[in-house]
């Protein structure tokens, strides 16, 4: 449903609503830059959403192939090597989930992101 505030409209820019697939494409580097040089409220803030969440994302990621080069080859390496694929799925999901809610007017906050910026 559009938003019937005029304020809200002209808030709204194209920059906060491609930030999520700028984060997908480019990861931490692509929403950091877009979170620095945004000026409007609802581009910072979904710059900010989109940070928080490609933190949380590099990190897992970090973690996860840590866990999988470090394990002898058996279980337990493939338990962290099919978190991998399951994660870069769950982060194409929800940057599409959070286009669509930038689109809608909504600053999406994103599930298991903790607020690093």
């Amino acid at each position: 449903m559009p938003s019937t505030n005029v304020r809200d409209e002209e808030d709204r820019t194209a920059t906060g609503v491609i930030v999520h697939a700028i984060g997908f494409v480019f990861g931490v580097f692509g929403t950091a830059l877009v979170f620095f040089l945004s000026r409007r409220r609802f581009s910072t803030s979904n710059a900010r959403n989109a940070l928080n969440w490609q933190l949380f994302v590099l990190f897992a990621l970090f973690l996860l192939t840590f866990c999988f080069t470090v394990s002898p080859w058996d279980l337990v390496s493939i338990v962290p090597g099919f978190a991998i694929f399951g994660l870069l799925f769950l982060d194409v999901l929800c940057c599409g989930w959070a286009t669509v809610q930038a689109l809608r007017g909504n600053a999406w906050s994103y599930p298991f992101a903790r607020k690093f910026v």
